[in-house]
């Protein structure tokens, strides 16, 4: 693997730890059986566009 392709799976390794796996305890990531709301996912998108 390239040093580029290192640092960016270094990267999402750390943000799904960081940001990701905490939204797993978050109520609205179940909305009616069928995964997350849109508003959680535009919250997570927003938030891994600002990394």
């Amino acid at each position: 693997m390239s040093q580029r392709a290192e640092a960016i799976a270094e990267r999402v390794e750390a943000f799904v730890r960081d940001v990701v796996i905490p939204y797993e305890k978050d109520p609205r990531i179940a909305v009616h059986g069928h995964g997350p709301g849109e508003d959680l996912v535009a919250e997570l998108r927003a938030k891994a566009k600002r990394q």
